[in-house]
């Protein structure tokens, strides 16, 4: 691990750093930290960092399946914020050989996963938020119960009234996860339905996506090119074959290429009933 910014006692605004954790981010440094005896994860930014305005709105937020937003602020010139503590880490986790802790879900579980996303995302899309980064290293996970919750706001934007598509600054952070409409810089809610379909593709059979027979990544013109011209669905549900039809047919329609097509919310809903 690289050396941390920040040292076990360093205190942030009242947020005593107690561990620094071996979460593999890019965009931040993770940490636990403590305040008048509570334990919390403190994210500390190293060039991307939230957006207030995206911040002043998720410290509101009720829904028990976002995460609950504590806490945000800057020190010596990089954003922090502060985050509910779920001691069983996300989905995405892995153990010391680089086996995943929790995946493959059963189908039951899955299932109930499923549901709580869709709800999720219902709830930050009814507050013009794209999270913009939905997989399951950004889903918390309390395995005692299948609570999950959606974390990691850094790379969310701001969606405007009535609004389909919009314009957005960056490109997904996380390469194959986002819809084809990405790729011209723009995005709406159903692009967040576009990376729940391979992230449930992702728990349903505890493989990675975009690596090839020999475990490499694959090249990024590869998956642009497999990703706009949808082939990404089927080339998912051939190795995937032994899942059920049903589920099938839920990942082919949340990869569907052309945004007005794709499923969304009611969608997911009728497919859960």
């Amino acid at each position: 691990m690289k050396t941390s910014s920040l040292a076990v006692g360093d205190n942030l605004d009242g947020y005593s750093i107690v561990q620094r954790l071996a979460v593999h981010a890019s965009e931040s440094e993770v940490y636990i930290c403590e305040k008048a005896a509570r334990t919390y994860i403190l994210k500390y930014y190293i060039n991307e960092h939230i957006d207030d305005t995206i911040a002043a709105i998720l410290l509101n937020c009720t829904d028990k399946n976002v995460v609950r937003f504590i806490d945000f602020g800057y020190h010596k010139n990089r954003c922090f914020e502060v985050l509910a503590y779920m001691q069983d880490g996300s989905l995405g986790d892995t153990d010391t050989n680089g086996n995943y802790i929790y995946l493959p879900l059963d189908y039951n579980t899955l299932y109930a996963v499923i549901r709580q996303l869709n709800n999720a995302l219902h709830t930050i899309h009814s507050k013009n938020i794209i999270h913009r980064d939905i997989k399951p290293e950004n889903i918390l996970y309390a395995a005692i119960d299948n609570y999950v919750c959606i974390s990691d706001f850094g790379l969310s934007s701001i969606l405007p009234d009535n609004a389909g598509l919009c314009a957005v600054p960056t490109r997904a952070r996380t390469e194959g996860y986002a819809g084809p409409e990405i790729y011209s810089s723009t995005a709406g809610i159903k692009t967040d339905y576009y990376a729940l379909g391979i992230t449930i593709w992702r728990l349903a059979t505890g493989l990675d996506p975009f690596v090839d027979e020999n475990k490499e990544k694959i090249p990024h013109e590869t998956i642009q090119r497999l990703t706009t011209n949808g082939e990404v669905a089927p080339m998912l549900l051939k190795q995937g074959n032994s899942l059920n039809k049903a589920l099938q047919q839920l990942i082919l329609h949340l990869l569907a290429v052309h945004y007005d097509e794709r499923w969304g919310y009611d969608e997911v809903c009728h497919f859960l009933r």
